[in-house]
Order: C-alpha cells, then structure tokens, then sequence
C-alpha cells in the first residue's frame, strides 16, 4: 500500500527546499565574493614585498611611489620611493622611514631589519600578508617599534649572509 503525499504537506517540503537553497545560495555567495582589494597594495607586483613611506600603502598620498624587492634589499640608504629606485652612494630617502609594508610574494615568508645587512631582527610577513599602518600596533605587525624604523629585507629564499635560491 502506498501513502500519498497531500497538497498541505507537498507544500510545506517545497517551501523548506526552497528556503534551503537560498541559504545555500547565500552562503555560496557569501564565499565567492572576495572582500574589495586595496588598491594601493595593486601597485605592489606579484612576487614583490613593498614599504610605502606613509600609512595606508602610500607616499606623499601616491600608491605607486613604493621600493620593491624580488629578493632583498640589504641596505634601504640606497633606495629611493618612486619610480627611480638606485640613487647612489648613500642618497636615497627610503632608510628608517617605512610606515606600511606588504609581502605580495607567491610562497616566500619577508623578514624584515631594524638595521642594514639584516641586523636588528624586526619581524616577518607571510606571502599575502601586510601592514598598513606600522605605528598602531594593531595590524599584521604587533608593535609600533618597527614604524620609520627598518632598514633592511629580504625573502626567506635568501639567507641572512644574501645566498639566494
């Protein structure tokens, strides 16, 4: 003998399967959505780690004025912010002045040095991973010892004697 389903209890099931599949669809929404990408840390190319002289991924309000390294950059002295990076003996503006970093690296940890040659361990970011603000503590990097204070970087494919794989 079979039972069959009456029009109220018909109804019911098909309101609970469509109830559930907006759930479902909206929490499959939920995790296809990525959160907006901050568009300063866009200028930071794939493979690079990045410092930005003021907080929020800029310098002098310009996103694209950053130093980036592939590998690593003993001493930040030489360096400048901006398109023209090498300046020459010791001329550059980018040494103890860093206020936001990010590692935009595809599997290598950044290290990062209060002091240059890799002296003065400061901290380490994991690939994806920055701070936009170096002088609040609260962000990837927990103290604010580290703002308009390194001087040194370099991926964890480089050994602190700079022997890069």
């Amino acid at each position: 003998m079979t039972v069959q389903t009456t029009p109220r209890r018909s109804r019911r099931r098909s309101r609970a399967v469509a109830a559930g599949l907006l759930v479902i669809g909206a929490v499959a929404g939920g995790l296809l959505t990525a959160a907006p990408a901050n568009a300063a840390v866009s200028n930071c190319p794939a493979g690079s780690a990045c410092f930005w002289k003021d907080a929020g991924y800029k310098t002098g309000g310009s996103a694209a004025k950053n130093v980036r390294f592939t590998l690593l950059i003993a001493d930040f002295r030489y360096w400048n912010y901006g398109p023209s990076k090498v300046t020459g003996l010791l001329n550059g503006n980018a040494n103890d002045s860093a206020s936001s970093v990010y590692n935009n690296g595809k599997q290598d940890t950044t290290h990062w040095y209060q002091g240059s040659y890799s002296s003065g361990y400061m901290f380490k970011l994991k690939p994806g991973n920055g701070d936009d603000n170096l002088s609040n503590a609260t962000g990837a990097v927990p103290t604010s010892r580290s703002n308009d204070n390194l001087s040194s970087g370099f991926f964890s494919s480089c050994d602190p004697a700079y022997r890069c794989s």
